[in-house]
């Protein structure tokens, strides 16, 4: 049961998602859905614990240092400067340590490792099957075409993911029904990498077939290198035949040209654009670490604290959802001592890696081979990119590191050092569960303060409520700025002027914790009120780089436009 419940997961992660083209579901239903397997995965495997097999398994350096910085990634919720951002970060990277120590307890063959990598290249396979009809659903009669993928760096790095297990599968299997599958995997992988226009894919695709004919090269089997190559011909011919039949079916019309151009991709931004922009993300995220150099600012928090780090001015369309680099956003979000986990795990993972490929008595040498290159795929992608944020690509990462563990435990001459034995991970799993429960419950404590100030029309419970607020998330700039709203509204019912002394005063304890363009809203509210239209315009045009009130600022800003116009009417109107 458990090995057809990974492999149900396993396939799951390729059609099931916020950005998936096949069955796409809210954000919030893909952090539920795949946290509920992923714990269901790990209870259904220690229900087997006392099986003679799963007994040897054991928590090596490897798999130690990929947890603790899992869990130091969650921990991170509970001192965020925005929980509410935070919260789906910590049930996706507490559901991958479940998955984690779920896979450690499950493998214990080659076998089933086998059907794990078939698993995924079936499920690449139907997927480039269906982004290759996509391309001929364009309707002939219309002008307009929409992208189906809403970002090319997602979809680039699935199919880096197969790539390597479609080359081991067709090396290693003498069955020709095997070699037809992996080989049509990997054509069906080169041909959609050529469809995304993604210039960083393209680079890291070559780069990993290279890396992968020299070593076949040197290990002198040059059937496989004439095959691989025969397949990139087969992939070249069809990509050529595809867009010249594309080219000749749909309309070409100069005075009515498509608004985008027919791929099933997006069109990537121009070189220099994209490289300007990922250099404005970078320097964002060095100055948040230098405001939260230690612990960070909490997992997610990037993009919304970015717009008030940004020194190159970026329209509100350019603001980032991450900041394009795993390494930066990890410094930014989770410190040194998120960052230093995250080195010493790639660190000894490699140097671990390096070892078993120089041992040519190693009986699973090919496969570990192969595992790093996908591994390493991922972690060079992830220079360019932020691709962990998608949940299923964190499963996949954990997949990953667990079977190079696996391998490394089971098959090295001289096992590697463990920390721990299966028996103590029933007492991880329930540790597991209490931070799960534990953050719930701090979540939706605060989240119920904050909807207590929505429901309740008294000033004095509302300012009680937000007094409780401030002592249980210090960090949080939400309740100084509520309460500034707050004494805003009452100022509205007796234009005391001293209620607006103290909203500007809850701004500047607001903006002592995060200088936030979210702040020059309800700045621009103050102003607005006291009359002084020319500096409310000036904080509400700042707000519009804050995501949460970006349409209220530019309604507001809207309004004023018209009744300005209407006044200059009135003004120019001749007497009668």
């Amino acid at each position: 049961m458990k090995d057809w419940f990974l492999l149900i997961f396993l396939v799951l992660t390729a059609y099931l998602g916020v950005q998936s083209m096949f069955l796409p579901i809210s954000g919030w239903a893909v952090t539920s859905l795949f946290s509920y397997l992923a714990l269901c995965f790990l209870l259904i495997n220690l229900a087997h614990l006392k099986n003679a097999g799963i007994l040897k398994s054991r928590i090596t350096w490897t798999t130690g240092l990929f947890l603790a910085f899992m869990g130091w990634t969650a921990v991170g919720f509970f001192y965020s400067v925005r929980p509410d951002d935070s919260f789906d970060s910590l049930a996706n990277y507490l559901a991958a340590m479940a998955f984690g120590v779920g896979l450690l307890l499950c493998l214990n063959t080659t076998a089933f490792v086998d059907r794990i990598m078939w698993a995924v290249i079936l499920a690449a396979c139907g997927h480039g099957l269906l982004s290759l009809g996509f391309q001929f659903a364009y309707p002939l009669e219309s002008k307009l075409w929409v992208s189906i993928f809403p970002n090319d760096n997602i979809i680039v790095y699935y199919y880096f993911f197969p790539l390597a297990f479609c080359c081991f599968q067709y090396k290693k299997n003498p069955d020709r029904l095997h070699k037809i599958v992996a080989g049509s995997g990997f054509v069906l992988i080169w041909l959609n990498m050529f469809f995304t226009a993604s210039r960083g894919g393209w680079l890291l695709l070559i780069l990993g077939t290279i890396l992968i004919l020299g070593r076949e090269c040197r290990q002198k089997d040059f059937r496989f290198v004439y095959s691989m190559a025969a397949g990139i011909l087969i992939t070249v011919t069809l990509f050529i035949s595809v867009k010249t039949f594309l080219h000749y079916q749909r309309p070409q019309s100069d005075s009515n040209p498509p608004v985008v151009k027919a791929t099933i991709f997006e069109e990537g931004l121009d070189f220099s654009i994209a490289s300007y922009l990922r250099i404005a993300y970078w320097q964002g995220a060095l100055d948040i670490f230098a405001d939260h150099w230690l612990l960070g600012s909490g997992p997610h928090t990037f993009s919304t604290l970015y717009s008030n780090y940004d020194r190159f001015n970026l329209p509100p369309n350019q603001m980032p959802h991450d900041a394009h680099n795993l390494y930066l956003q990890t410094l930014a979000e989770n410190g040194v001592v998120g960052f230093a986990l995250l080195f010493a795990f790639v660190f000894h993972v490699y140097r671990r890696l390096n070892k078993l490929l120089k041992n040519d008595d190693h009986p699973e040498k090919d496969r570990l081979f192969y595992l790093g290159t996908a591994l390493s795929f991922y972690l060079l992608y992830n220079l360019i990119g932020f691709i962990v944020l998608p949940q299923f690509f964190l499963y996949h990462f954990t997949l990953l590191v667990f079977l190079i563990d696996f391998l490394d435990r089971k098959f090295s001459p001289k096992p590697p050092a463990t920390l721990g034995s299966a028996r103590s991970f029933i007492a991880f799993a329930f540790s597991i569960f209490a931070l799960g429960v534990a953050g719930a419950g701090y979540h939706f404590a605060y989240y119920n303060m904050n909807a207590s100030i929505i429901r309740t029309n008294s000033f004095e419970e509302i300012a009680e409520t937000l007094k409780t607020a401030k002592r249980l998330c210090p960090k949080c700039d939400h309740p100084y700025l509520f309460m500034s709203e707050a004494l805003s509204q009452k100022y509205k019912q007796n234009q005391n002027p001293r209620l607006m002394d103290l909203a500007e005063e809850e701004i500047r304890e607001a903006r002592k914790i995060s200088d936030s363009a979210e702040s020059m809203y309800y700045l621009g509210q103050i102003r607005l009120q006291q009359g002084n239209l020319r500096e409310a315009r000036k904080y509400f045009t700042k707000a519009l780089n804050s995501k949460r009130v970006r349409y209220v600022a530019q309604t507001i800003l809207n309004e004023m436009t018209i009744q300005s116009v209407a006044q200059g009417r009135r003004a120019f109107r001749p007497a009668p």
